[in-house]
């Protein structure tokens, strides 16, 4: 134990590396194995326990305030579930000590219901009864001795049941003793310690301040914290939700409210166009007996213009014709 405290004590002040020669030391930082991440965190649990009942042992990582400082003011702090083992380690303790602490109520009680049942009941009742039939037995025959007129052996007898009756009061008075000061015990609710209620105060104050008590303090004590801690994140990220979610609802309402006032639009364009379609109707109607009429005129001027060039080209024809015969006649 002593050479390891030592040795831990060499390693935080000198290093790891400190026996390792100038070109065979390594640099090291606070995301090395060898570095206690409990003690990057907040502090080492194993220290708060030395040289007490609920000692740890000694930590055999090392402790270093500069890689402390190093991962508090690295972006990393937080994301490599230092915090999360942390609190995993220092919660379990809390858990420990209180099956500690129920377990010392329960061998309590047993305690006082032990006393009260085996050492009354069973011994203590038992040498009561012993002595009150004694007693009983030297009054009768005190009794009779005063009766036959032995007044001197009587008053002996008497004597000796009176010295009984002290020792039968002397007892009920240690067994009433004992049966108090068993219910004077209480259990400690910090550190599970045992502890006399009505003790001086010097003896309290030496208890709160023993390390073993102040250890438990501090470590439930940042577990609060550490917990109220979470559930405050835990309640803001609700409320970041709900208020998006919130945010969400009224522009979806917006987009319903677009949609519907699109359609009423749309409905309202088809009833209006219902109700122009007839005179639509007519219009088109008109149109296409114009477009017919139209195309009638432009395809009869077309016959005529065709049966022009067919004659004209059947008199030139002639022409020719009749030019050749006209030759060959001369």
């Amino acid at each position: 134990m002593a050479k390891d405290f030592m040795a831990q004590m060499l390693d935080e002040l000198m290093g790891r590396n400190r026996n390792a020669a100038p070109n065979e030391r390594q640099e090291m930082s606070w995301e090395d194995e060898t570095v206690c991440k409990h003690h990057l965190v907040k502090y080492c649990p194993h220290e708060l326990f030395l040289n007490t009942k609920a000692d740890m042992g000694i930590c055999k990582l090392l402790h270093d305030d500069n890689f402390k400082e190093q991962y508090q003011n690295s972006p990393k702090k937080g994301k490599m579930g230092y915090e999360e083992e942390f609190l995993r380690f220092i919660r379990q303790m809390v858990q420990d000590v209180d099956r500690r602490i129920d377990r010392g109520k329960g061998r309590l009680e047993s305690t006082r219901q032990a006393a009260q049942t085996e050492n009354m009941h069973a011994k203590n009742d038992e040498r009561l009864r012993e002595l009150s039939e004694k007693i009983d037995a030297l009054v009768q025959e005190a009794g009779k001795l005063g009766a036959e007129g032995k007044v001197e052996e009587a008053q002996q007898k008497l004597r000796q049941s009176d010295q009984l009756r002290k020792d039968r009061d002397g007892l009920r008075q240690t067994i009433e003793m004992a049966i108090q000061q068993e219910k004077q015990l209480e259990v400690c609710q910090t550190c599970g310690a045992f502890l006399i209620v009505g003790d001086a105060q010097q003896r309290i104050d030496d208890h709160l301040a023993g390390k073993q008590h102040m250890g438990y303090a501090r470590i439930k004590e940042t577990l609060k914290e550490e917990e109220e801690k979470i559930r405050a994140e835990l309640e803001e990220r609700r409320k970041s939700r709900s208020s998006r979610g919130g945010s969400r609802e009224r522009s979806e309402r917006g987009d319903r409210s677009d949609r519907d006032d699109r359609r009423s639009r749309r409905d309202r364009s088809r009833e209006r166009s219902k109700r122009r379609s007839p005179s639509r109707e007519r219009s088109k109607r008109h149109r296409s007996r114009g477009e017919s009429s139209d195309r009638r005129v432009r395809r009869r001027s077309r016959s005529r213009e065709s049966r022009h060039r067919r004659d004209r080209s059947r008199e030139r024809a002639n022409g020719r014709e009749s030019g050749r015969r006209d030759r060959s006649v001369s």
